[in-house]
């Protein structure tokens, strides 16, 4: 496996043993043995092995070979109880730092799968893209929920499938089994609505990515809304993350715009341009949790697009755990429906 360190992949190969046999002092592979296996020099598989040794996790009996030390498990609930091995991963797996959005989303995952007897691991890949696939199947997974995996991780995922459950959570709906997600083109009609039921046609849409399918579905929905109600669309008033964002929102405010729609992640923009032109009666509606830029900003949006509600990580986390404990449990695609959650005060920055 290119790029990964052998000895870190010996290494993983004997804690994962030793955590499935628990209860006994297991004998593992002798360093000749390992080399074969994992086709490497006998230095390599020395280093990982002895520290292991030194870290009490391994002991030698002479004559005999090499052992677990079941003594370290001696009280842990590994022995009484059967645990499952859940990988979480996020896009490509690589994600080395995590916004406040994944922050919020990790930590509404966690605090239902705390609930299950399941031992969790976070995965940050360190070996090429080509390789994820190998570096995922190193720790060897009772099963994995992906959040919004990228589009050049659906051939790895339709290949772990064929071995263990993966819940992809996030993504555009696709009838895809064992997938949690949100109606995103809905979610654009609703935003699109809230500010067309208040006669604020002259809206803008700030934050659209051409490469993210999510928000182009999002302004889609957006669009589409304009249309049913036979209400004028105005492509200048999308303002894309690849344009200049302040300068364009500055020249648009010198017409007269009566609301924007924004991203939580380009709200400290829109707050910045809201600032410097002193207008105060242009309603802001954001789509996701309010994070660090919400705090940042003065502007308090009038109402937030729940695109990634608590309902999504409960069913990942509930569905996950039914894969691994119910033969036969195959869950399919569910769909949620988006929802506005409106009157978001100033206490939420003091929070």
């Amino acid at each position: 496996m290119a790029n990964i360190p052998a000895y870190m992949r010996i290494r993983q190969y004997v804690v994962d043993l030793m955590i499935r046999h628990v209860a006994i002092d297991t004998r593992i592979m002798s360093e000749r043995e390992l080399c074969a296996k994992f086709d490497v020099s006998r230095t390599t598989a020395r280093k990982a092995l002895k520290e292991l040794i030194d870290e009490g996790v391994l002991y030698v009996k002479p004559g005999k070979g090499m052992f677990g030390n079941a003594a370290m498990w001696r009280n842990s609930t590994l022995k009484s109880c059967r645990f499952h091995k859940i990988m979480v991963i996020h896009g490509s797996g690589r994600s080395i730092y995590i916004d406040g959005f994944l922050m919020d989303v990790l930590a509404r995952l966690y605090d239902h799968l705390k609930l299950f007897p399941v031992l969790l691991q976070t995965l940050n890949c360190i070996g090429p893209i080509e390789r994820t696939l190998e570096e995922i199947e190193m720790y060897s997974p009772d099963g994995i929920i992906w959040i919004r995996p990228f589009d050049n991780m659906a051939e790895v995922i339709a290949e772990l499938r064929k071995k263990i459950p993966v819940c992809v959570v996030g993504n555009l709906p696709v009838g895809a089994p064992f997938s949690v997600t949100m109606n995103y083109r809905q979610a654009g009609q609703l935003a699109a609505a809230w500010f067309l039921d208040r006669g604020l046609s002259q809206s803008i849409f700030v934050g659209h990515d051409h490469e993210s399918a999510i928000k182009s579905e999002l302004l889609q929905g957006w669009k589409e809304e304009f249309a049913t109600r036979g209400a004028v669309y105005n492509e200048r008033l999308r303002i894309d993350i690849d344009s200049d964002m302040v300068g364009r929102m500055r020249e648009l405010m010198k017409n007269k715009i009566e609301g924007i729609f924004t991203f939580a992640s380009e709200l400290i923009h829109v707050d910045n341009v809201l600032t410097a032109t002193g207008v105060k009666d242009c309603p802001v509606v954001m789509d996701g949790p309010s994070h660090y830029l919400s705090r940042m900003a003065k502007t308090v949006p009038a109402a937030r697009l729940v695109l990634f509600p608590p309902l999504l990580a409960e069913l990942a986390a509930e569905n996950m755990f039914q894969c691994l404990e119910v033969k036969g449990f195959e869950p399919g695609e569910i769909v949620l429906t988006p929802e506005m959650e409106k009157n978001i005060d100033s206490k939420s920055k003091n929070n």
